[in-house]
């Protein structure tokens, strides 16, 4: 994929599509994971998660069919 696509694909304000005072970003089925934007990714209704680190040249994905009891512990 070219740079210039993937860069379309980014999290971005939604003033164009939302309104000139929207505060939501979003990409193309992506979002920020972290306060810092130093991650994007997607969530699933399931919490399942994908996280991709830029910076890091880093995937984490972690799937699961609900919650669970260790949720808490390790989706963070």
């Amino acid at each position: 994929m070219r740079e210039e696509t993937f860069a379309q694909q980014l999290p971005h304000l939604l003033t164009k599509e939302l309104s000139p005072t929207a505060i939501k970003e979003w990409g193309i089925g992506l979002s920020y994971m972290n306060d810092e934007k130093t991650a994007i990714g997607h969530g699933a209704a399931s919490l399942s998660t994908f996280h991709f680190y830029p910076s890091q040249n880093l995937v984490v994905t972690m799937t699961r069919n609900n919650a669970g009891k260790n949720f808490d512990k390790y989706h963070p």
